[in-house]
């Protein structure tokens, strides 16, 4: 499963980060004395730029991945079920070639395909991209 957060977590994230300075810019009186304080300065930049760096990551994790470039590696292919001990193949969103919409397939290693053998199995040899799963939902 991918570690994609939530809108409302990225937004509370957000919020954390700027309250934790609020107060500081709160305190300037004017924009010259904010650009004087070197030390508040720096300290809102580096805020800024962990900002920066969780939205990316956020839309990093939220990306159609095109086979052409991967297929999933050994950690994203197969998952540990823990109730029966065993390695199982992952399942993916996927994106057939002329498909309007995207559909789920597992991966096991070398191949996606419909599901197991004996249970409607069948090769998927024009996927052209392929994402993971979202976390599964928690409630609120």
């Amino acid at each position: 499963m991918s570690d994609l957060i939530s809108k409302s977590e990225l937004i509370e994230a957000l919020k954390q980060r700027i309250k934790l300075h609020e107060k500081d810019a709160e305190t300037l009186a004017t924009k010259e004395a904010f650009y004087d304080d070197e030390e508040l300065f720096l300290r809102l930049a580096d805020e800024c730029q962990a900002i920066i760096e969780l939205v990316e990551e956020q839309k990093a994790k939220d990306k159609w991945i095109p086979c052409s470039e991967r297929l999933p590696n050994k950690e994203e292919a197969w998952y540990h079920n823990e109730e029966e001990n065993i390695y199982e193949p992952n399942d993916f969103i996927v994106q057939v070639k002329g498909a309007e919409l995207p559909t789920v397939a597992m991966f096991d290693g070398e191949e996606f395909s419909h599901g197991y053998a004996g249970e409607g199995f069948g090769f998927m040899n024009e996927i052209v991209a392929w994402q993971p799963l979202p976390e599964a939902y928690k409630g609120e």
